[in-house]
This record gives C-alpha cells, structure tokens and sequence, in this order.
C-alpha cells in the first residue's frame, strides 16, 4: 500500500518529528551527575531507546536511589524541562502534517516522552491540533520494544493492521512491529545513523520527511 493510501499514521516524536535525540542520549548520565552520583560509563547507551519509565526503574535499582519511581520520573521531567520545551521540528514536519490532515487522515502520537512533555513542546511549535490523540507509553506503563504499546493504541484507535502505519525512527521499535506485524515506516534521524544495513536488512528503508511530503500530497489538492 502506499503511504499516502492509509487511514491512520501513528508517529514516534522525538527523533521523527523533532530533532531531540542527541539530547535524550545523554540526559541520564547529566541527570545522575546532577543527584551526585557517578554514571556508568555505558548507562546512556543502555537506556537510549527505553521509556522514562523503564529509565527511572534502571536508574532507582543501579543507583539504590531512595525515590520512587514516579518521583524520580518527576525529576527526570524537571530536569531536562528547560531543554526539551524549545527544541524545533525537523524540515519538512509541519508540510506533511498538512498533506495528511488536508486528506482526511487521522493522526496519532505514540511517543516514550510523558505526555506533560510532549504537549509542551507541541505548544511551542504550534502543532497541537494536528493529533487526534497523543498517547506516551511512559504514562501508559507500556513498552514499544516489546510491542505492547503499538497493540494498545491500535485497539484504543479502531486500527487494522492494513489501514494504519507507523512512522519511527527507533530501530527495537521497528523490530517489535515486524515482530507483530504492524505496517512501519523508518525516519533517518541521528538516533539510527549507524543501522542503515541492519534496517535495509529487514526489508525497510530510510525516509525523509520531504520525502514522506512528496507521497503524501494528493495530487487532487496540488492546485487549492
């Protein structure tokens, strides 16, 4: 099916329609550094691709932190506040947000960032109105790596795994939509510029979002 054929686009946000992931790779180190604790040298590596949730549970057990975990999401959200609320969409983001909702498709976001974080930065860059629902796997208790987030939203939605797609940029997403059978779509972004082999590898490719644009303007509209 092509892309522009689909009823529902379920997107990822940071790293798909926001340049934000160099900084969540690093915010765990900066964040325990901040509690005076000295991070392990391989903790941003380990929970790159993990909810807040999943994050906080790592952190409270490797650093005996006496907090619980939604105090220490809490804190993480405090934390990188500041940063996250200004950060800018990436080229082309808000042309094919457009392009769908001007042909009457419903937009979703299923992103691991908690919700109070996501309508922040939505705010900043005046797309709020474009979801029909934000749904964050954080808040939800949900993974996307092992599926249960994307079969939760497909459910709460009324989508078939025919006429909804998901738009990623996290490679363990991808592989728990093969997994599942869920249509997804692979965004380039710094999160997977060391994967290109490994997603061609699994019969996917890596888009743009002037590239996503392109298929999805309805030849119809081009002239209104």
């Amino acid at each position: 099916m092509k892309f522009k054929d689909y009823y529902n686009y379920v997107f990822d946000y940071d790293g798909t329609l926001i340049d934000s992931m160099e900084m969540w790779y690093g915010f765990s180190s900066d964040f325990i550094k901040s509690l005076g604790y000295k991070p392990k040298s391989d903790l941003d590596n380990r929970v790159k691709y993990l909810s807040l949730y999943d994050t906080a549970i790592i952190l409270k057990d490797e650093y005996n932190m006496d907090d619980s975990i939604d105090d220490i999401m809490q804190k993480i959200n405090d934390y990188i506040y500041l940063k996250y609320r200004t950060i800018k969409l990436k080229d082309n983001a808000i042309k094919l947000l457009d392009a769908l909702k001007n042909n009457g498709k419903r937009i979703y976001i299923l992103s691991a960032t908690p919700t109070e974080l996501l309508k922040m930065n939505m705010e900043y860059n005046n797309i709020l109105g474009y979801f029909n629902r934000i749904y964050s796997s954080s808040d939800l208790r949900l993974s996307k790596e092992d599926g249960s987030a994307f079969k939760y939203v497909l459910g709460e939605i009324n989508g078939n795994y025919l006429n909804t797609i998901v738009i990623e940029d996290s490679v363990p997403a991808m592989d728990a939509c093969i997994a599942n059978d869920i249509n997804i779509l692979m965004v380039s972004d710094f999160s997977n510029k060391n994967n290109q082999k490994y997603i061609n590898s699994k019969g996917k490719k890596l888009y743009n979002l002037s590239m996503l644009y392109k298929e999805a303007y309805d030849e119809k509209n081009r002239n209104n």
